[in-house]
């Protein structure tokens, strides 16, 4: 990903212009040439949003489809902090993840919260890994999902599991109540029925 870090990508050749000038490279160049527009094609039309962190946190590179998902342009996330985006109810957690990813190769994932242009917050699901640039400097790549729609999926799938648990503890005591005061009147009608006719009777 070094070669779409901040500054844009290199559309050029590597190495400078052609031998010659004729614009025939060599076949390792053309294909290398191939392979960024290829790689280029796909991040920028992936669902998920990819970006390349520096060791400090901060956007060096954004996908351009961050602006469809959360509102931000690119260049005015590049440079930024992650942390001027998350919520700060999320802060520690991430930096813990944000760590971690640096220190091991193996993907590390996060669940946060990411805030819009217009304020608002979408909850992320986040992929993180390690890796190092064409200068060495080490980097951490993140593919991030939305999935708010599916948090509020599952809310709701618990509010209604409450709700019918609720329900359940409601009618068994209803039932336990029923049975006490199906008890309690029936001792009282046996006790009607064992005590004198006379005035105290009347008032039972």
């Amino acid at each position: 990903m070094g070669g779409y870090e901040a500054g844009g990508p290199h559309t050029g050749p590597p190495g400078g212009d052609a031998a010659g000038g004729d614009g025939a490279g060599h076949p390792a160049e053309s294909e290398l040439r191939g392979s960024e527009v290829l790689l280029r094609a796909i991040v920028e039309n992936a669902y998920d949003t990819i970006a390349v962190f520096d060791k400090r946190g901060h956007f060096v590179y954004a996908s351009p489809n961050h602006q469809d998902v959360f509102g931000w342009r690119v260049e005015e996330l590049l440079g930024r902090s992650s942390l001027d985006y998350v919520h700060p109810d999320d802060h520690r957690r991430i930096t813990r993840a944000f760590d971690a990813a640096g220190e091991r190769s193996a993907p590390g994932e996060s669940t946060f919260r990411w805030r819009c242009s217009d304020g608002s917050y979408r909850w992320i699901e986040s992929t993180a890994r390690a890796h190092s640039n064409a200068e060495g400097e080490p980097r951490v790549v993140t593919v991030s999902r939305d999935i708010t729609e599916r948090r509020q999926a599952q809310e709701r799938l618990r509010q209604a599991k409450r709700v019918e648990e609720i329900g359940l503890l409601a009618g068994g005591i209803a039932h336990d109540f029923n049975n006490l005061l199906a008890t309690i009147l029936g001792n009282a009608s046996l006790a009607l029925a064992s005590m004198p006719e006379g005035e105290e009777r009347d008032y039972v």
